[in-house]
């Protein structure tokens, strides 16, 4: 697996797509056809792994073009940069909070109907 030939590759999968990556997405597409340039192992996605974090490191691959989705779970990917940030965001939120109202339309209704 040499850099040079797979970093490439890498960015040309990151563009055809508008949507941030996995590391794994990309490597099931680069060993796949049209690409297939190594073995579906554990040992090669480890690898491809540490490639792709030192391309990010490098320059040679945009950091905001793949996304760890586990980690954004977990909530650590997501924050307030100042209280005053997370003050505006929630006064921001509360005057706009009658664009989301809704009432159960069916509460005021004498039947329900089930079809």
């Amino acid at each position: 697996m040499k850099y040079d030939d797979v970093i490439p590759i890498v960015n040309e999968i990151i563009a055809s797509y508008t949507i941030k990556l996995t590391v794994r997405q990309i490597f099931y597409r680069i060993i796949s056809p049209p690409y297939q340039l190594f073995a579906n192992t554990m040992q090669n996605y480890k690898q491809f792994d540490r490639l792709l974090t030192r391309a990010r490191e490098r320059g040679d691959i945009d950091w905001e073009r793949i996304e760890d989705r586990a980690r954004t779970t977990i909530g650590g990917d997501f924050g307030y940069s100042s209280p005053e940030d997370f003050i505006n965001s929630q006064i921001y939120w509360f005057k706009n909070s009658w664009d989301s109202y809704t009432r159960r339309v069916w509460d005021e209704q004498p039947y329900y109907v089930e079809v």
